[in-house]
């Protein structure tokens, strides 16, 4: 299910500008043949990873994992980064937010968007991963919830939809209010997914489904028509307990199960690595490791929870780096945002011939044709190009309008 606050649409027609970069491409092709570095300011990172994923196409592994030092950072370089990648698969890894040993299990959120990292992983896709992350281990793939998947027009037993919700640790509940939970209701079957922002209700004749729409949790209204949806589990192991050679125990304090995994070869099998700011991510690796070693006194009880910090750096030592130090990099990527908002045209054209002048490329992003073309004839002392979205290819220097529509999911 796509994310219903799917930014505007045009950030993705910048991306053949660095795509089509030479010292771009001859980045790429380091990075393909192995570990490489490079100098990238942070404005430029969302961009830059978006057009390494891309560079991959046809490679093996096809996926990505751009190590970050915190869930904060991963998230919000997967939103940007989606941005530039709209329809393709994008995620985020984060921490479980609940020790192992803790007794408690990770929010049904927390839970959702692991699954879906794993899975996107799995697809050859975009993964922000946490140095948290890089340290928890996990239960083994066959004791995994796998997704749950719906299509409108399906034939589907209705009872094994909500088999398969509450293996994946869906709570059934009287009426859905938060991620995690479904409800049935004669043919109705509601659901909040554990990634989602809101809940969706799929609505079966017989075992055909008739109906897939999201839907106000606060109104009930629909919101609108869906052809497929997603579901991730809220929970990181199948409660049905598919695996006989795992389980979670009885869920006391200071229990940590036996056959949990390491996440590091699932990462390095699946996708090619990078690491931003590689030294500072270490030492978040090792404070992860070190708060872990502090809630779980027993050797062995951390060593069946958490991956030794050493291993996690030697992770980081064979990826990619990205760094925003000028430390005398192959490679180096510069950009800035807008220092400030602007008022008027005149104002914005002040702004945008100081940019232009330093030597930035500029691209701005409309919605709409008819706005751009307006604002470009308003241009008195910058001249400003209408770049074609099939794809000429981009200007080399200047200022670019780029236009796309509001996607509404």
């Amino acid at each position: 299910m796509q994310r219903p606050d799917a930014p505007l649409a045009g950030a993705e027609l910048a991306l053949p500008y660095l795509l089509e970069d030479g010292d771009f491409a001859s980045f790429a092709r380091r990075a393909a043949a192995g570990a490489t570095r490079a100098r990238v300011s942070e404005p430029l990172l969302s961009a830059l990873v978006a057009a390494l994923w891309t560079s991959r196409a046809g490679l093996e592994p096809r996926g990505l994992a751009v190590l970050v030092g915190d869930d904060d950072a991963a998230r919000t370089l997967c939103e940007a980064a989606a941005a530039f990648l709209p329809g393709q698969p994008v995620a985020f890894m984060p921490s479980r937010g609940a020790a192992h040993g803790s007794g408690l299990d990770p929010a049904p959120h927390l839970a959702g968007e692991r699954a879906r990292a794993l899975h996107t992983l799995a697809a050859g896709g975009l993964v922000a991963v946490s140095a948290d992350a890089l340290v928890e281990r996990l239960p083994p793939p066959a004791a995994r919830p796998a997704p749950v998947e719906l299509r409108l027009g399906e034939e589907r037993l209705f009872d094994e939809l909500t088999h398969e919700l509450a293996a994946a640790g869906y709570e059934r509940a009287h009426s859905v209010e938060e991620r995690g939970q479904f409800s049935v209701r004669g043919g109705l079957v509601d659901i909040f997914p554990s990634t989602g922002r809101e809940p969706v209700r799929a609505e079966f004749f017989g075992d055909s489904l008739e109906r897939l729409s999201a839907f106000s949790a606060f109104t009930q209204r629909s919101l609108r028509d869906l052809d497929r949806v997603v579901i991730h589990a809220a929970t990181e192991s199948e409660t049905t307990g598919s695996d006989p050679n795992f389980s979670w125990g009885e869920g006391d304090e200071g229990v940590v199960p036996e056959g949990l995994v390491s996440p590091l070869p699932e990462l390095a099998g699946s996708a090619a690595l990078v690491a931003w700011n590689p030294e500072a991510l270490a030492v978040e690796v090792d404070d992860a490791s070190a708060e872990a070693a502090e809630l779980l006194r027993d050797p062995e009880a951390l060593r069946r929870g958490y991956v030794p910090a050493a291993e996690a750096r030697e992770l980081i030592d064979d990826a990619t780096a990205l760094e925003e130090m000028p430390l005398g990099q192959p490679a180096s990527f510069d950009a800035q945002p807008p220092a400030l908002a602007s008022f008027g045209v005149a104002e914005a054209e002040n702004e945008l011939r100081s940019l232009q002048r330093a030597g930035y490329r500029v691209l701005v992003c409309f919605p709409h044709l008819g706005e751009a073309r307006r604002t470009q004839l308003q241009l008195r002392r910058v001249e400003a190009g209408l770049p074609d979205p099939g794809g000429s290819g981009p200007e080399e220097a200047g200022v670019a309008f780029c236009v796309g529509q509001v996607r509404r999911g």
